[in-house]
């Protein structure tokens, strides 16, 4: 309780980012709480004061004139708030607005249905992942990207599928600070052959890979890193696991799997063991084309 109203005396007290003194509030506010939905009064403050670049201020008012309550569209002003704290690099300021939206439980409104509060508490778990991570706090980022991967698998899920390769490039950067360069290796190794976006197509992912080349140069000495890339085609290999077959290409320490392609060779060659040069060969080709291999190459 006294850690929430703390947060409640920070949000309220440093209103305006490197000013000691907030701005008169426009001519709309009066000594009562409006009756209009809180979207509504803050569009009108910035209709009367000048647009979007007042939209920070024009929050602060909100917010003053709407603290007792509970509208959802506050939640996106607090955000709000926590971007300009970001841009000032007051980590703890934008900690405070977005813990404001992550413990909130703000009213449904009568058309969003809560998907508004929702949305923005993705925005506010994600920013406090970043200000742990700007602050050096990489094991409480980590657990507050846990956080947003779990409420994202609850109806949110299109929200990982668009971001899964920055949100993969964001958590191989956070273990890499941890010195856990293992883990940030096989935390990109399944962007190497290519995704399926949205629309169920094959997309090559060439920053996922970028970084991950990076990180393979980062972690071997160069003798190691040549001679790993002058075997590569050659240490294509297969398992079974559970009665399934799978090939894989030994990457020093790492197992890195090729996807199901049109081929099928996993399900020939568990059919017909005769069919596994055959398909060692297809799996060299399709590594030796792919972008991952060109890109080990010009960074040999």
């Amino acid at each position: 309780m006294q850690y929430y109203i703390s947060c409640i005396l920070c949000c309220m007290s440093s209103l305006v980012l490197g000013q000691s003194t907030l701005h008169s509030a426009p001519i709309i506010q009066d000594s009562t709480v409006p009756t209009v939905p809180v979207k509504t009064y803050y569009q009108q403050i910035l209709r009367q004061e000048g647009g979007e670049q007042l939209r920070y201020k024009a929050a602060i008012w909100t917010l003053e004139k709407y603290q007792n309550t509970k509208d959802e569209y506050s939640s996106y002003l607090y955000n709000l708030l926590a971007e300009e704290a970001t841009i000032y690099q007051e980590w703890e300021q934008a900690s405070c607005y977005y813990q404001k939206v992550i413990e909130t439980n703000f009213d449904k409104g009568a058309f969003t249905d809560g998907l508004v509060a929702e949305e923005q508490k993705i925005i506010a778990l994600k920013g406090m992942r970043n200000v742990a991570f700007q602050k050096g706090e990489y094991e409480s980022a980590l657990e507050y990207h846990e956080q947003y991967v779990d409420f994202c698998e609850n109806g949110w899920q299109y929200v990982l599928q668009q971001n899964q390769m920055s949100d993969a490039i964001w958590s191989a950067t956070c273990y890499q600070s941890m010195n856990k360069s293992e883990k940030a290796i096989k935390t990109l190794l399944p962007f190497v052959f290519g995704t399926s976006n949205s629309s169920g197509y094959s997309q090559i992912d060439k920053m996922a890979i970028d970084h991950l080349v990076e990180l393979l140069q980062t972690k071997y000495p160069k003798r190691t890193y040549r001679k790993m890339l002058q075997q590569l085609a050659n240490q294509i290999n297969m398992e079974q696991r559970e009665g399934v077959l799978y090939f894989y290409v030994q990457i020093v320490e790492n197992r890195l799997y090729f996807p199901t392609d049109g081929a099928r060779y996993p399900e020939r060659v568990a059919e017909d063991e005769q069919l596994e040069g055959q398909a060692i060969a297809h799996y060299q080709r399709k590594l030796m084309h792919s972008y991952f291999y060109q890109a080990l190459l010009k960074k040999s």
